[in-house]
C-alpha cells in the first residue's frame, strides 16, 4: 500500500490522540 506523507502525518497524530486520550 501507498501512504502519502500527509497520510502518515494524520495516521501519527491519530495514534498518539488514542494512545493519550487524556491529553484532551
Amino acid at each position: 500500500s501507498c501512504v502519502t506523507m500527509e497520510q502518515k502525518e494524520k495516521l501519527e497524530e491519530l495514534a498518539e490522540s488514542v494512545s493519550m486520550p487524556t491529553a484532551a
